[in-house]
């Protein structure tokens, strides 16, 4: 089956691919004769049904100042997704936001030059104990985005350390972000202890990484979160696409009839 075979090679768990074609062919009214076309068609509508997509407005049309955590492993994009949010019309554009940078060694070069050109403060915060008092700092402006810097879930005290930032920044949302170019076994290895800080959504990075999207469907099945942004590539301005199905089944379905 060529559809079968081309999902499991995009990254399917090859027993979710068997059950979305039985169930396509469950409910086709050709049955075993239905066309690949009818086929993928009654699998993108099984798949969307799968789908949760974080609403965004609930953040962009708000009066009230938020405060955004994004939490991951080390490398999957955090800091460039921070800018990415930051600097999209349809999210965070509009509004007043600084972010907060909490890598032990400063924010990266990409992280100034990005406050330089869009006039988003970027505010350096190196030790637990100057959190308060930034956040005090910040009082006034209507997002505050914390880049929490990367470190391995298993390293001592690290869910110490997380409730702690947690404990003072009180963050109205904390989002999960994920790379797609990674393992997904890997991932979940770490992601339980992401969950125990009880995210509220799930960004998704790296996808020109990649060319095994079906893993998505993995992820979102397994974690159970809203999906907040997708990202790809290093262009702060240009590439983020919104919460969108059509933006994973392009990729999934372009190549077929």
């Amino acid at each position: 089956e060529r559809i079968q075979q081309s999902l499991i090679k995009k990254g399917f768990k090859p027993s979710m691919v068997e059950g979305l074609i039985k169930k396509a062919y469950y409910f086709l009214p050709a049955g075993a004769n239905a066309s690949s076309a009818q086929i993928i068609h009654a699998i993108k509508n099984e798949l969307r049904s799968k789908i949760k997509m974080y609403n965004l407005d609930q953040i962009a049309e708000t009066s009230e100042r938020r405060v955004i955590m994004l939490v991951g492993p080390t490398g999957v994009g955090k800091t460039t997704m921070a800018m990415k949010l930051a600097a999209h019309p349809k999210i965070l554009a509009q509004k007043e936001v600084a972010i907060i940078s909490t890598d032990p060694y400063g924010p990266s070069e990409a992280l100034k030059a990005f406050s330089r050109m869009s006039g988003v403060p970027v505010i350096e915060k190196k030790r637990e104990d100057e959190l308060l008092q930034v956040m005090h700092r910040l009082n006034d402006y209507e997002v505050v985005l914390v880049d929490v810097a990367g470190s391995s879930p298993f390293a001592p005290n690290f869910l110490k350390k997380m409730e702690e930032y947690v404990k003072i920044i009180k963050p109205d949302q904390i989002f999960l972000v994920a790379a797609m170019n990674t393992d997904v076994e890997d991932f979940f290895a770490s992601a339980s202890l992401y969950l125990l800080l009880k995210p509220s959504g799930l960004i998704l990075t790296k996808f020109d990484e990649t060319n095994r999207w079906g893993k998505f469907f993995t992820l979102i099945e397994e974690l159970e979160l809203p999906v907040v942004a997708f990202g790809e590539g290093k262009r702060i301005f240009i590439d983020i696409a919104l919460p969108d199905e059509n933006y994973i089944f392009q990729k999934l379905f372009e190549d077929q009839a």
